[in-house]
């Protein structure tokens, strides 16, 4: 960074943006649950299904993607998938994570 106001600039940016994905977070699953309300105390389970990747950027020395995902919820890494080496159309299997299960408590 040129100066601390510039590093302080960058910061303030990241700290708005990772608001900014909590907030669209929560309410891709206020659509997803479609008007379900939960009650106090009551959780949904929820089945997730990581498919693909298409086209992702080469971004290793060597000219290839590694991709892995992460699931974030409100702030907190929930889930993680293994690692496709070398592709930049990856697909996802069970040994590699793809399919997994989430509770999510009462958002009230």
């Amino acid at each position: 960074f040129e100066d601390e106001a510039a590093m302080e600039e960058f910061c303030a940016t990241i700290e708005t943006n990772k608001k900014l994905m909590d907030s669209r977070s929560k309410t891709h699953l206020d659509m997803a649950l479609g008007g379900i309300k939960l009650k106090k105390d009551e959780q949904l389970t929820l089945l997730f299904d990581i498919c693909s990747g298409l086209n992702l950027p080469k971004s290793d020395v060597v000219g290839h993607s590694d991709p892995y995902v992460i699931v974030r919820f409100d702030g907190k890494k929930i889930h993680k998938t293994g690692v496709t080496l070398n592709q930049e159309n990856p697909i996802w299997t069970l040994r590699k994570g793809a399919l997994f299960i989430w509770k999510v408590d009462a958002l009230e």
